[in-house]
């Protein structure tokens, strides 16, 4: 049976950086090759994609027409949807589906089930134990219990008033947290982290960014102010960085004045882009009881190689006050779900220190 082409970036998506509306520009980062016009119908695709949930195209298709409206209506009046909107609800719903649903949202998973084999060998559970479906499938699920975690986090939208333009990739949603920048012992990307931050350009003039208010301001945003004019092209260029470092395989970018700059910061930070950026921590096996050891296999993504210093965010006062080694341990949200499981009972294990064996990167 002949297969289909899936899009995990959706091609409406990729046209709001096309001249043509059928071509983008194109950067590969494994031949460092600049491709000038890329066919839309065939960036970030694969074949099958979806082939394990038939309903899956469909109800994807339904959420990037609603975010198909959003992103033009923004566009086209630079300026954000209400607050709790119907359309401030689509952009939100997008923006998370779309970090979850590409090849690079499914690395994590991946890496952690080949480790997990490699480490424990013949006693490894069969691997529908370990991963019960597709991976696309598992991190699509995750997308779900995101959305109310997220719902705090303030909308700002940049709009670039530079002959620079916003550039994009094929894992367009990253994620970062400039509050924590120099932790590295432990992860701070998670959507519930203080501090939490996440870029999405929807052209190459506008970009949306979601960010903590407790932490952040943007532009006006202690004044209510939604919409920030960036007028330095350096700002632009660290935001393009973001997407640089964060790309999978490809950067796109219009390059409207035909002079090749965004291919050109591509060649220069080609060389700082981190291939291995799951960390595994691993301990020692302890005992636990005298029936009883066990050790603790721990997992996190490290923060981008980058530095994110503009004149569009700045760290609040108080938030720069709070030391560093604390930051990491900050959560926005702390009630638990109406649904969540009683904790535990205490136990010795909660006593229990586990020395650190290895730690790996992959």
């Amino acid at each position: 049976m002949q297969g289909s082409e899936h899009h995990f970036v959706p091609q409406f998506y990729l046209r709001a950086f096309s001249l043509d509306g059928r071509s983008v520009s194109c950067f590969n980062f494994a031949r460092e090759r600049w491709v000038k016009q890329a066919s839309i119908k065939h960036q970030c695709a694969r074949h099958n994609f979806h082939a394990f949930a038939p309903r899956l195209e469909k109800q994807l298709s339904i959420l990037e027409a609603r975010a198909a409206s959003t992103m033009r209506i923004i566009r086209e009046h630079r300026t954000l949807p209400l607050l709790d909107s119907q359309h401030w609800e689509w952009l939100l719903t997008y923006l998370i589906y779309q970090k979850c649903r590409t090849p690079r949202a499914t690395q994590m998973l991946t890496k952690m089930t080949d480790y997990f084999r490699e480490t424990l060998g013949e006693a490894a559970p069969p691997a529908g134990e370990l991963v019960d479906e597709h991976p696309v499938a598992v991190t699509l699920k995750v997308a779900g219990d995101i959305l109310p975690v997220a719902r705090d986090l303030e909308m700002h939208l940049v709009c670039n008033d530079t002959a620079t333009e916003f550039i994009t990739s094929d894992d367009p949603v990253v994620v970062h947290n400039q509050f924590c920048e120099g932790v590295k012992h432990t992860g701070t990307l998670g959507w519930n982290c203080r501090g939490f931050q996440a870029f999405l350009p929807l052209s190459p003039k506008e970009l949306l960014v979601l960010f903590d208010t407790a932490v952040y301001r943007v532009g006006e945003s202690h004044k209510g102010v939604r919409t920030t004019h960036a007028r330095s092209e350096h700002d632009i260029e660290i935001f393009n960085a973001l997407q640089i470092l964060n790309a999978d395989e490809n950067a796109y970018f219009a390059n409207t004045r035909g002079d090749g700059k965004a291919a050109q910061q591509c060649w220069a930070l080609a060389k700082r882009r981190q291939p291995n950026r799951l960390t595994i921590i691993e301990t020692e096996r302890v005992k636990e009881t005298d029936s009883r050891d066990s050790a603790i296999i721990g997992h996190f993504e490290g923060l981008l190689p980058i530095h994110l210093e503009t004149s569009v965010i700045s760290v609040q006062k108080r938030a720069k006050q709070i030391p560093l080694d604390q930051r990491a341990r900050m959560y926005r949200n702390l009630r638990p779900s109406p649904n969540a499981a009683p904790p535990p009972p205490r136990s010795r294990r909660e006593t229990v220190r586990y020395p650190v064996k290895s730690v790996s990167r992959r």
